[in-house]
């Protein structure tokens, strides 16, 4: 490698991954609640749709 390495503190390197982790989580925070309100959306699609085949059975 052809370049002088950089040195950082070990403060900066502590902060740096615990903005890293800190983002991590939130992210995770984020998609979890994302994933929770499909999860509602469709379970709400599957019960409309379930009340709206017992409405039109065909009696014979």
């Amino acid at each position: 490698m052809a370049g002088k390495a950089i040195r950082l503190s070990r403060r900066c390197v502590i902060a740096v991954f615990s903005l890293l982790w800190i983002f991590l989580f939130l992210s995770h925070l984020v998609f979890s609640s994302l994933q929770l309100a499909a999860v509602r959306a469709i379970d709400e699609m599957f019960t409309g749709l379930a009340a709206s085949r017992h409405d039109a059975d065909c009696t014979r």
